[in-house]
Parts: structure tokens; C-alpha cells; sequence
């Protein structure tokens, strides 16, 4: 991953309110046929998706670069997995930070590298957010667009726009990090 310094001077406008906000880390999940052998289908089939999926990790810079790609993990498993698994962890450096959605519930993982955590609030028992949370969430919604649009660039590979057979599944790996190693060779997404 990019070192901060390297980065905050050419943040986007989105990313102002957030000057160590970077990675912005999401999963996506690529669509592969059903496995003959029930065991293998429950470890790859994704309730979310409604299909079966190989789901990998793809942080990305405030540009749209795809700053990192995981091992394809089993539609199954959950965000806060991957992230812990995939060693995503150990590329943050101290007082750097991340940006994630709801659904990533890995605070703990970063308190242990004092690496700060945006996440858009959510009401958490209260029946409605503050003016003060509704505005955060609405910065980081904003700057969080980047990171899907990165995760769309990657996904318009012919290779992703169907189903993956089972028999590219000992290469798909090194499908998408090649992928998203292309995706990052035109002029940055966001300028």
C-alpha cells in the first residue's frame, strides 16, 4: 500500500474532512458455478448474493487505486474475516487511518495498530442519528463512492461479467489481482 505522505497531497475534494483516510476498504464478490460437492457449495455460497461467490478483499486509494487485492475467500465468510485473514492489517502503518462501511466490525483490529477508523454512524439503539452524525455519514458516503466505483472498474473484465467457471477457480486469484493491477493503469478514476 501507498505510504500517507505520498497521498494526502493529492486527496479529492471528498476526501478533505478526512486527512488519513486512506485505504478505503470494501469486498466484492465474483459470481462462480456450483460446486458438485455440497461441503464446497456451503463454504462458497453467499446468503447476501443469493449465488454462490468467491469474495475478495479490495481496498482502494482516494484516486480509485486499488491499493491491495485478497485471496478469493468463500461467499460465506464474513467481512471482519477477510479483513483479519487476509494480513490486510499488517500494510497500515501506526496513525494512518481507514474508512469502511457498517457492515466491517473491525475496530479491534485496528485499535492494536492505532490506525483511526471512519465508519458512517449508525443509531445504535437511539431512534434517530444527530445532525452531527447525519453530516459525518454524509462526508463519508461521499468519500466512500471512490472505492465502489474502483470495485465497478475492476468488475468491467469480461472475465466478471458472467459466471466463472469451476475450472479457472486454481487461477482466479491471479485473474483479479491482474485485474485490478490493470484497472489502475489509466488515469486515476478521480482527479
Amino acid at each position: 500500500m501507498a505510504k500517507p505522505g505520498n497521498v494526502t497531497k493529492f486527496y479529492p475534494e471528498a476526501f478533505k474532512p478526512f486527512p488519513r483516510a486512506f485505504p478505503i476498504t470494501d469486498c466484492t464478490a465474483i459470481y462462480v458455478h456450483k460446486p458438485s460437492v455440497a461441503e464446497a457449495q456451503a463454504l462458497i455460497y453467499s446468503s447476501y448474493k443469493s449465488h454462490n461467490t468467491s469474495k475478495y478483499l479490495c481496498p482502494s486509494l482516494s484516486a480509485g487505486i486499488v491499493s491491495f487485492v485478497s485471496k478469493g475467500y468463500g461467499g460465506v465468510s464474513s467481512d471482519r474475516f477477510i479483513f483479519s485473514d487476509s494480513g490486510v492489517i499488517s500494510k497500515f502503518s501506526s496513525n494512518s487511518a481507514c474508512m469502511v462501511d457498517c457492515g466491517f466490525n473491525v475496530q479491534g483490529f485496528l485499535l492494536t495498530k492505532q490506525v483511526k477508523l471512519y465508519m458512517p454512524p449508525f443509531t445504535k439503539g437511539q431512534e434517530q442519528l444527530t445532525k452531527v452524525n447525519v453530516l459525518q455519514g454524509w462526508a463519508i458516503a461521499k468519500a466512500r463512492i471512490h472505492v465502489e466505483r474502483a470495485i465497478q472498474h475492476l468488475k468491467r473484465f469480461r472475465l466478471f461479467q458472467s459466471v466463472v467457471p469451476l475450472t479457472l477457480k486454481d487461477t482466479l486469484d491471479d485473474m483479479v489481482i491482474v485485474c485490478a493491477a490493470l484497472t489502475n493503469l489509466p488515469p486515476p478514476l478521480i482527479g
